[in-house]
């Protein structure tokens, strides 16, 4: 089976940011980075994660995270040193859970079946990018249209995580005479559809106005991606099998 290339620099790159934030992870999503009482780094990130990814960079005042986080200018600085250096913590942040769960997904048996693996990949891009976790969503799309800050890259490099386990199962499900281009397209189609989807959640009232009711669950719609892309690899193989006859 042909393994899909991943570039050295990029691998080793982010495996020395996932090494060193592991070990001072701070968690955004805990109960306590909700509570006045909480770790103040953890505060001011979580609320810096959710007004940069709703404003961006320039549209993002520190004295409004400061004012929703609890904390004064004095302690944002002390930790952050400045609104570029909290911005790309945010970058950051957005990119490490990418890969942690990236990570988790890439240790698995070799038994499990292609169909089993892509489904899981596409639940964990749902679970990473809707509800809780909207905010890496909408920061990602932000980013697409306006690089910022000086790791405008990393979320860039969460979601190549994702793109390379999506193209080893492809691989698997088409065979080894799979053309790597069509092997490529029909990865970040399954990432473009995750992505939509969830931002579509969010904003579904304000954007299309004419849809008939909301959008399903989560789950629904993670099952929905994943059966079509398998439907789309199953025919496409199975054109391939006849013309080779």
């Amino acid at each position: 089976m042909r393994k899909a290339e991943e570039p050295r620099g990029a691998e080793n790159e982010c495996k020395t940011e996932y090494n060193s934030r592991t070990k001072e992870c701070v968690n955004i999503n805990s109960p306590e980075g909700n509570s006045a009482g909480g770790p103040i780094k953890q505060r001011v990130l979580r609320f810096a994660c959710l007004l940069f990814s709703e404003r961006g960079l320039r549209g993002t005042h520190v004295r409004d995270i400061c004012s929703h986080a609890g904390v004064n200018l004095a302690a944002l600085s002390y930790y952050f040193h400045s609104k570029e250096g909290l911005y790309d913590a945010v970058v950051s942040e957005a990119g490490f859970q990418l890969v942690t769960a990236a990570e988790r997904l890439g240790r698995h048996s070799d038994d499990v079946s292609p169909e089993v693996r892509l489904r899981s990949i596409v639940e964990s891009l749902f679970e990473k990018l809707s509800e809780e976790h909207a905010w890496i969503a909408r920061l990602v799309v932000r980013q697409m249209a306006d690089p910022a800050g000086e790791r405008a890259g990393w979320v860039g490099l969460g979601f190549e995580r994702f793109f390379l386990l999506l193209q080893a199962e492809i691989n698997r499900l088409l065979g080894p005479q799979a053309e790597r281009e069509a092997v490529r397209l029909h990865a970040l189609s399954v990432i473009s559809q995750c992505l939509f989807y969830c931002l579509a959640g969010e904003n579904l009232s304000q954007v299309f106005l004419r849809l008939e009711g909301p959008l399903p669950a989560r789950e629904i719609l993670s099952r929905h991606v994943a059966s079509t892309s398998l439907e789309a690899l199953g025919a496409r193989a199975e054109r391939k099998t006849e013309l080779r006859r």
